[in-house]
């Protein structure tokens, strides 16, 4: 383990790393609204706690209406948006203005997260701005992800394709990619770090094409943003009625059951991470995920509790 001391870039507080969108609040909306276009169909889902709004094209394919606005729009209780997709032909896809395809939003309307999509894929703008963020409520970065046609990819510059910063705007972990595999970077510096509050490495892994290299088992960090979207996605098929016992994802193939507990309905999907590709839980403690619950009475998701610690925890 490496316990010297590291500079380590510095995210000031309050300011997004990129995107120059990242500072837009939550739009006010009306769900009972109900504009109407030639070859559009609206579909409308209200449950007790939310509701969503999706357009779909003549197709039936999720299309943003004539007027720009998303195609998925998804409230708050209190009639607030919570999140806004936009989507041409089916995929995910900026608009036209160049803002994110996909932002979810703090219940105060700022902006939680961003994602920006080419044809279905997590791609960087072109502005160099990372394709994936999370922000505090206060407008700190929490995570940024860099991506190129859907694979986490270090940016030209060199700097880690995944980031995790502190509440002070330091970081906290970093992970570096090339075309979605864990890889050290030219100068032999570890693929993944995790830094101590005064800067100092608490631990260090190095990887080549995705494979660990010697030493003790360390914890990758899970592409966070490959894992909202999945659950989000998720969360929206059931939301929509639908009730499958399988869910084609990005880590493969996921069944799908329900029970009951307590009179609430749940759905529990079985989920599994890549090899030696672990989540991180609560801030400081990583496992395998193998599953989480949906809560379709109130459509509220969380991780399910089954969890493995790793060998050689962190």
């Amino acid at each position: 383990m490496t316990t010297s001391s590291t500079a380590h870039p510095r995210q000031p507080k309050g300011q997004p790393t990129g995107g120059q969108f990242a500072a837009k609040s939550n739009p006010e909306a009306d769900i009972e609204l109900e504009p109407s276009w030639p070859g559009f169909t609206r579909e409308v889902w209200q449950g007790k706690q939310a509701g969503t709004v999706w357009w779909r094209d003549a197709d039936g394919k999720l299309q943003d209406p004539p007027d720009g606005s998303p195609a998925v729009r998804r409230f708050h209780p209190d009639g607030t948006v919570e999140w806004d997709e936009h989507w041409r032909a089916g995929k995910l896809q900026d608009p036209p203005d160049g803002s994110p395809a996909v932002r979810r939003f703090h219940p105060d309307g700022s902006v939680e997260r961003e994602g920006y999509y080419q044809a279905g894929r997590l791609q960087d703008p072109p502005d160099g701005s990372p394709a994936a963020q999370r922000f505090r409520p206060d407008g700190s970065v929490e995570y940024e992800e860099y991506y190129q046609a859907d694979k986490l990819q270090d940016p030209p510059d060199g700097s880690p394709a995944v980031r995790w910063f502190r509440s002070d705007g330091l970081v906290a972990n970093e992970a570096h990619y090339q075309s979605g595999r864990l890889q050290d970077p030219p100068d032999g510096s570890p693929a993944i770090r995790r830094l101590r509050s005064d800067g100092t490495v608490e631990y260090e892994s190095h990887y080549q094409a995705g494979k660990r290299q010697g030493g003790a088992p360390q914890a990758a960090i899970a592409p966070d943003q490959q894992l909202y979207n999945f659950l989000g996605g998720v969360r929206s098929r059931l939301d929509s009625g639908e009730r499958p016992t399988e869910i084609v994802g990005p880590f493969g193939t996921h069944g799908v059951r329900y029970d009951e507990e307590d009179g609430e309905e749940y759905a529990t999907v079985g989920f599994a991470l890549p090899d030696g590709v672990f989540a991180e839980i609560d801030g400081d403690a990583y496992g395998e995920m193998v599953g989480f619950r949906i809560y379709l009475g109130e459509a509220a998701a969380e991780p399910g509790p089954a969890i493995a610690e790793p060998d050689g925890k962190p």
